[in-house]
């Protein structure tokens, strides 16, 4: 659900969720890449995709935007951000602000917050590393359950009502500083 680009780490995690379908307790999970980018690494995606006995298991949707995002999001167990960089991770927020407990590598910027909140799993950009945190994660519906609902509680420290409150108690706080260390006089003195 973001800009597919190789900083995401999209081969790995399609490697990555590639070898657990060779284990049948995988058999029910499918893999959605939703998003668009340079139409050369995407087709590059997609033949890896193609080049498997397993591509019926994995969809691209393009960008998702709207009602279709949000219909997306409802469905979704998991989402998966294994950036090599990520400032902070839009489309992880936007699943965590649906309940979906997110997995991620080191690189994304939440990670930590994500990790401490248990809103989800935190691994390496490494085929195998990723792997495991994917078996996982899919293993434990109660567990996928319970991560979303902490997921879902830390993205409402980035809502806007949040945001507001930050914003209203960092200006109080400009405000009562200045009035309690300046002088009037000297202000009007400054501004004249």
């Amino acid at each position: 659900m973001s800009r597919l680009h190789p900083k995401k780490g999209l081969e790995v995690l399609l490697d990555a969720f590639l070898s657990l379908l060779e284990d049948r307790r995988y058999a029910r999970w499918r893999l959605v890449i939703a998003g668009d980018g340079p139409s050369d690494y995407v087709l590059k995606l997609k033949g890896k995709v193609e080049s498997s006995s397993q591509r019926e298991r994995i969809m691209f949707t393009g960008w998702m935007e709207g009602e279709k995002k949000g219909a997306l999001l409802g469905g979704a167990s998991l989402l998966v951000l294994p950036s090599y960089q990520e400032n902070f991770g839009l489309c992880v927020m936007e699943a965590m602000c649906h309940s979906v407990p997110v997995l991620v590598s080191p690189h994304v910027n939440l990670a930590e917050e994500i990790d401490t909140a248990g809103a989800g799993w935190v691994a390496p950009v490494e085929k195998d590393a990723l792997a495991a945190t994917l078996a996982h994660a899919l293993k434990d519906d109660w567990e996928l359950e319970q991560r979303g609902r902490a997921a879902k509680e830390l993205s409402r420290k980035y809502s806007w009502e949040a945001a507001a409150r930050g914003l209203i108690g960092l200006y109080e706080a400009i405000l009562q500083k200045s009035t309690d260390s300046t002088d009037y006089a000297d202000l009007e003195k400054q501004t004249a």
